[in-house]
């Protein structure tokens, strides 16, 4: 509606009071009876204060990155382990005595396999006619160990050769590295061989006199074809070089063995 108020010096002033409208600009016109109309443009405005725009505040995510997680630690070493790794055999009919050769091996990389017992079993056929047992101070971690049986008399002939092998697991010791080599074959005048050889006591402790010195015999395939063992026989100080020599029957001059490896067992004095 309009509102007015008292002409002054021949002018009107009016004031237009609405809810009505939106903001904008409007034609108004006035009509004054006799003295004629008049017209004008009315712009109308928002009642609202101007108000300064307020950025929206950055809103932290819910969750903070996670930290990088720690490296794992190291696996813990496996227990150790005496398994046949390789086996083989012979029988020498004019003797009727039977030779055997196997490779013990730990695959583990931080325990010594100690309290070792080995099994032999000769076989004729179905039937076990010899089973031979050994006894080892200790396999190193991550090494192989030669154990050896010669001189197993048999009235059958031998067709298999079975093994298996028990031990305890400890942490590793002072000994990283078996000791062995190269051995040699030597006909005898008694119709079959001499296994000899020697070694330099690189361990880091005297050996015992007990000490097994443990070979086995290869063909010329590179297959296990039988073994043997000794005795050092006497302490060997660190350092020390010493020879060795093992009587096997059941080689005959003419059936020399393509290769020989021993070991020397770790059994400190």
């Amino acid at each position: 509606m309009l509102s007015t108020k008292r002409v002054r010096n021949g002018q009107s002033t009016l004031r237009y009071v609405t809810k009505a409208l939106v903001p904008g600009t409007y034609r108004v016109t006035v009509y004054c009876g006799k003295s004629g109309k008049g017209s004008a443009r009315l712009k109308v405005g928002d009642a609202t204060p101007a108000t300064t725009p307020v950025p929206d505040p950055i809103v932290p995510p819910t969750s903070s990155p996670q930290p990088p997680l720690p490296p794992l630690p190291p696996p813990a070493s496996q227990a150790a382990t005496c398994s046949v790794a390789e086996s083989g055999g012979r029988y020498r009919p004019t003797d009727r005595v039977a030779a055997a050769g196997i490779r013990l091996s730990n695959t583990s990389t931080g325990k010594d396999a100690t309290w070792i017992e080995v099994t032999a079993n000769f076989w004729s056929g179905d039937t076990i006619v010899a089973t031979e047992n050994r006894y080892l101070e200790r396999i190193p971690a991550g090494q192989s160990l030669f154990v050896g049986f010669d001189s197993v008399y048999v009235d059958r002939p031998i067709t298999k050769l079975s093994s298996f092998a028990t031990c305890k697991s400890e942490p590793a010791g002072a000994a990283r590295q078996v000791v062995g080599g190269t051995a040699t074959a030597v006909p005898t005048v008694l119709d079959d061989i001499d296994v000899q050889g020697q070694f330099t006591n690189t361990y880091p402790f005297t050996l015992s006199s007990l000490a097994a010195i443990d070979y086995v015999t290869r063909g010329s395939d590179g297959k296990i074809n039988g073994g043997g063992f000794t005795f050092t026989s006497s302490r060997v100080p660190v350092g020390a070089t010493m020879g060795w020599q093992i009587h096997n029957p059941a080689f005959s001059p003419t059936e020399l063995p393509a290769s020989i490896e021993f070991t020397v067992e770790p059994e400190p004095a």
